[in-house]
Parts: structure tokens; C-alpha cells; sequence
């Protein structure tokens, strides 16, 4: 933004950060919320890994052994069974509590956002794995 000093010259006015959180939706529920990219990206390979696991499991496969075939089958058994996990980006200054706010078509309570990106910031990366 600009604006003309009294001297007539340009004069740079800083504008203010905004500051891009995460919000993770999964089966039209939001399950996680972090203002670091690397975490939310963590979170999901996590939830997506838990998936593939229990869908193995649910189809009495032996992780150890899979075929390609095998593979495919649990991948698309445990995204049948979960859904997607899609990542909505949104500026953290428009969270106001006790208000709600339009993702994806769908109102959520800010402050169960609020409350999430709380939780995240008290998460800690471990050797690259983050402990919720």
C-alpha cells in the first residue's frame, strides 16, 4: 500500500502478515488444525497410514507380505472406509470466537478451530513424527 506524504513523496505503509493456518477436513468433520504446513502434511500421511493398517487388518492381510494387487485393494478399502482428509487454507484473523466461518460450503465454529490450532502449537516435531 502506498501513500503520498505531505512532501508529495511516495511513502511505504507496512502491511500487516497475515498469518495462513490449516484446517483438515475428513468425512465433512474437521479433525485437525495447525498454522504449520509440514504438521498438517504430517498428520494426514499419519491418519493415512493408520487407515491402510486397520484396513489390512479388517481384510486379515499380513503387512509383511503384500502383493501390488494386495496393496491397491487396502489403499482402496481404507479410503472407502475414511474418505479423504482435504486441506482448507485460511487466514487465522478471520477465526472470531463464538462465530463460525464458510469452508468448503459448510459452516464450522471458530473456536472448535481455535481450540485445534491451540493443541497444534503445543504439539512437538519429534525426529519428524509429531505426537498428538
Amino acid at each position: 500500500m502506498e501513500a503520498r506524504a505531505s512532501g508529495g513523496a511516495a511513502v511505504r505503509h507496512k502491511e500487516e502478515k497475515k498469518e495462513i493456518c490449516h484446517v483438515v477436513i475428513n468425512q465433512g468433520k474437521i479433525c485437525y488444525a495447525s498454522c504449520n504446513k509440514e504438521a498438517v502434511e504430517e498428520y494426514i500421511e499419519s491418519r493415512e497410514e493408520s487407515n491402510f493398517v486397520e484396513a489390512a487388518q479388517e481384510l486379515r492381510k499380513d503387512i509383511a507380505d503384500l502383493s501390488e494387487k494386495d496393496m491397491r485393494d487396502i489403499h482402496y478399502q481404507a479410503d472407502y472406509d475414511n474418505g479423504p482428509y482435504d486441506i482448507f487454507t485460511i487466514e487465522k484473523n478471520s477465526l472470531k470466537e463464538d462465530e463460525e466461518i464458510e469452508i468448503n460450503d459448510e459452516m464450522y465454529q471458530c473456536n472448535e478451530i481455535l481450540e485445534l490450532l491451540k493443541k497444534s502449537d503445543q504439539n512437538e516435531i519429534v525426529d519428524n513424527k509429531i505426537r498428538y
